[in-house]
């Protein structure tokens, strides 16, 4: 008998695919799962999309693979999650799971006695990123955000890992790669736990078109080519061009956000990227460039509160 893949009460044998609803430990919520065990032996990958539940162009390019993907052309695994965080999902909020309030993507490796967001953090941790081989989790622009398409790689690995993660980032048709230190999402989980991943970003607003889900779809295929899991070799990929760290400025308190520079746009030192108003119209804050880069995302809400983000740029 072949490796078995099992998530949860879910398990694909050798040459089988399985779909199906997995519940997390403590009731209350269930992800739904596809299990694509492949014909011949090779690496595991782990797809998730729907952290956050209004990134949608990820979630259904997830939808879609794992209604395409079939075992007879698989060598290795796949596990597909599609939307990972279900209660954000339908019920169209951003950010967080309305269940308690928490960032999936702040709370890895989660917490199995913890609150929901704890425990759906920890269920994935350990029941599909520690059998995965690589990790890429789909994300987008959320319902207010709007951004440059880019990949994110984590540098809490080894450098073996992040050379691993790197290479598999340049096989997108993504423009912008950039590393980050951040560990409490899904890839940094993965990097911690020595499993090499990116995250990618395409999509935003809300929106979602079929050519851009055909995009993901296809950067999905590039990714598994180059990971062996599908036959076939990558045409070469657009040269992308890399970036160091990012930083995010913030809202010091409520207000209006004004931006006053586009994703993809050049930013010098100095540059004011928007102003944050009352609703009197008075200014209570400049958002200002530190250093030389180029904007990644920026919010489009008229309506911000204290401690969110206004604008990021990565840093050349």
């Amino acid at each position: 008998m072949g490796k078995l893949l099992t998530v949860g009460s879910l398990t694909a044998r050798e040459g089988e695919k399985v779909q199906g609803m997995v519940e997390i430990p403590g009731g209350s919520i269930q992800l739904p799962v596809t299990l694509v065990n492949g014909v011949r032996p090779g690496k595991t990958l782990l797809i998730t999309s729907g952290v956050h539940g209004g990134e949608y162009v990820g979630i259904q390019a997830a939808i879609e693979t794992a209604a395409s993907l079939q075992p007879e052309e698989v060598q290795g695994q796949v596990i597909l999650v599609h939307p990972a965080n279900p209660n954000a999902f339908y019920q169209r909020v951003s950010y967080i799971n309305p269940g308690d309030g928490k960032n999936l993507n702040r709370s890895f490796p989660g917490d199995p006695n913890g609150t929901q967001t704890e425990r759906m953090a920890h269920f994935i941790a350990t029941q599909m990123v520690d059998q995965a081989d690589f990790c890429v989790d789909l994300h987008g622009g959320d319902l207010h955000e709007e951004l440059s398409s880019y990949v994110i790689y984590s540098d809490a690995s080894t450098p073996e890992n992040m050379a691993v993660s790197l290479e598999a980032a340049r096989q997108l048709t993504v423009r912008y790669i950039h590393k980050s230190a951040a560990t409490g999402g899904l890839y940094g989980c993965s990097a911690l736990r020595g499993i090499p991943g990116i995250l990618i970003e395409r999509g935003c607003r809300g929106l979602w078109t079929p050519q851009e889900v055909a995009d993901y779809r296809e950067d999905l295929c590039r990714l598994m080519r180059h990971l062996g899991i599908l036959p076939g070799t990558n045409a070469p990929a657009p040269s992308p061009v890399e970036f160091q760290y990012s930083k995010v400025l913030r809202a010091p308190e409520d207000g209006c956000w004004y931006p006053m520079a586009s994703p993809g746009d050049w930013i010098a030192p100095g540059q004011k990227l928007g102003e944050l108003r009352d609703c009197f119209g008075n200014l209570l804050f400049e958002a200002v460039a530190q250093e030389e880069g180029m904007l990644l995302y920026r919010i489009v809400s008229l309506a911000v509160n204290e401690g969110s983000p206004l604008c990021s740029y990565v840093l050349l």
